[in-house]
């Protein structure tokens, strides 16, 4: 099974999203709760990963997201600046 780590910058918001499944299955996405994450998912991953293309990936606010702050290379996780080495 391919497993993928997208980071994708959406405007002023960067979130993470996981892929996984052969290339060619129908694509299947998972959209989480409040609060969780896209972690809650990964024990349906498993069973579902061989027949479908599963994407998975943390909304506003949740998990791996991160808001973008003015400056190259500098994000924030909504409440503190992470600023990268």
């Amino acid at each position: 099974m391919i497993r993928d780590t997208l980071v994708v910058d959406a405007g002023d918001v960067r979130l993470t999203a996981h892929v996984s499944g052969p290339r060619e299955a129908p694509p299947l996405v998972l959209v989480h709760g409040y609060p969780d994450s896209a972690a809650v998912w990964e024990p349906l991953r498993a069973q579902l990963d061989g027949r479908y293309r599963v994407i998975t990936y943390d909304v506003r606010g949740a998990g791996a997201w991160r808001r973008r702050l003015a400056g190259p290379g500098i994000v924030s996780n909504g409440s503190l600046p992470i600023v990268p080495p």
